[in-house]
C-alpha cells in the first residue's frame, strides 16, 4: 500500500493556530484521486483543497499526544484547560 501525505493552506478553523494543514479528501474526491489517469493533472491539483470549515472540530489535546509511543483511546478523551497567568497548562 502506498501512502502520501499532502499539506495545503489552512481552513478558517485551523488558520488560528497554523498556516497550513493536511489535505483531507472526502469519499468522492478520494475516489477521483485514486484513479488519476481519468483526470488531467490540473484537475488533480484542484482536489488538494483545505477541508470544509465545518468538517473538523478543534479541541485541546492531552500531552500524551506528544509522543508516538502513546497510541490508544485515552488520546481521544477531551481535556479541560486551566488558565494560569494568561497561559494554558
Amino acid at each position: 500500500m502506498n501512502f502520501h501525505h499532502y499539506h495545503g493552506g489552512a481552513n478558517r478553523l485551523i488558520e488560528a493556530i497554523h498556516d497550513r494543514m493536511s489535505v483531507i479528501l472526502d469519499e468522492p474526491t478520494a475516489e477521483d484521486w485514486m484513479i488519476p489517469g481519468e483526470l488531467a493533472p490540473a484537475r488533480l491539483k484542484s482536489l488538494l483543497m483545505p477541508a470544509a470549515d465545518d468538517s473538523l472540530v478543534l479541541s485541546p489535546a492531552s500531552s500524551l499526544a506528544n509522543s508516538v509511543k502513546n497510541n490508544g483511546p485515552e488520546l481521544l478523551v477531551p481535556i479541560e484547560l486551566s488558565l494560569r497567568n494568561g497561559a494554558c497548562f
